[in-house]
C-alpha cells in the first residue's frame, strides 16, 4: 500500500507498461536573475517532464508542461502510478519571494499547492536541455524554512566541477556533509535532516574551485 506516499517520489511508473517512467524537476528560467552581493538567485521556475520508454536506459526530449515564467515552482511532486501517455503532478508557488538580504524578522507567508494532470504530448512545447543549463551558480533559500526536521536545499552550478555542500552551526562547526565530489552542470537537490540536531540557526555553503555560497536556515523544533 504506497497510498500514504502517493505524491512523495519524483518519479513514477506506468502501471499497464512498467517500462514507460516518467521524471520532473523544478528548473530556472535562465533570464529571470537578482544579483546580490556574491550570490545570484534565479527568481522564476517551470517544470520539466521526461519520460523513458525503456526502463530509464534512454529518455525523451523533455517537455515544460507548466510555460509559466512568472512564477518560481518548486518541490514537485510525481504520483508513482503514472500511466502511458499521463501522469499526475502537485508542486507549490510561494506566495512571496524573499530578497537576497531578508530582514531577520520572520513574516507570516502562504505556499501555494497545485495539482496537475499532465499530458505527455512532445509537439506542445519540447525543451532542448543544453538551452536552460544554468549560467551561473545559485545556491537557494531551503524550504520549509524555519523545519523540523527535514528541509529541501536546491542548487544550480553551470559546469561539471568538485563542489561540496556542506553545513554548520553557530559556532562554525561542520555538522553535515550533504554533497562531495563532482556535481554535473544543472540543477540538484538534496534534503537535510535535522533530527539528531538541536533547535537553532544554522549555515549550509555551497564551495568549489569558482564558488563559495552560503544560506542561513532555522531548525525549529
Amino acid at each position: 500500500d504506497r497510498s500514504w506516499q502517493s505524491f512523495a517520489p519524483v518519479m513514477a511508473t506506468s502501471v499497464t507498461d512498467g517500462n514507460i517512467i516518467y521524471a520532473a524537476h523544478s528548473v530556472a528560467v535562465v533570464d529571470s536573475v537578482i544579483s546580490g552581493g556574491d550570490t545570484t538567485v534565479y527568481m522564476n521556475y517551470d517544470i520539466l517532464l521526461h519520460r523513458s520508454n525503456d526502463a530509464g536506459a534512454n529518455w525523451e526530449t523533455p517537455i515544460n508542461v507548466t510555460q509559466t515564467p512568472d512564477f518560481m515552482e518548486v518541490g514537485v511532486h510525481l504520483d508513482p502510478d503514472a500511466f502511458d501517455d499521463r501522469v499526475y503532478l502537485a508542486y507549490q508557488v510561494p506566495s512571496e519571494i524573499e530578497t537576497i538580504n531578508p530582514v531577520e524578522v520572520w513574516e507570516d507567508h502562504m505556499m501555494w499547492v497545485y495539482f496537475m494532470n499532465a499530458e505527455w504530448d512532445p509537439s506542445i512545447n519540447p525543451v532542448s536541455v543544453e538551452e536552460r543549463m544554468p549560467n551561473n551558480y545559485t545556491l537557494e533559500q531551503n524550504y520549509p524554512n524555519p523545519f523540523n526536521p527535514v528541509t529541501t536545499i536546491n542548487y544550480t552550478v553551470p559546469t561539471s566541477e568538485m563542489l561540496t555542500l556542506k553545513v554548520y552551526n553557530i559556532a562554525g562547526q561542520l555538522v553535515a556533509t550533504l554533497a562531495d565530489g563532482v556535481a554535473e552542470a544543472g540543477s540538484h537537490t538534496v534534503q537535510f535532516d535535522g533530527s539528531k540536531l538541536s533547535s537553532g540557526v544554522y549555515f549550509y555553503q555551497l564551495s568549489g574551485a569558482s564558488v563559495n555560497l552560503t544560506q542561513k536556515m532555522v531548525l525549529m523544533k
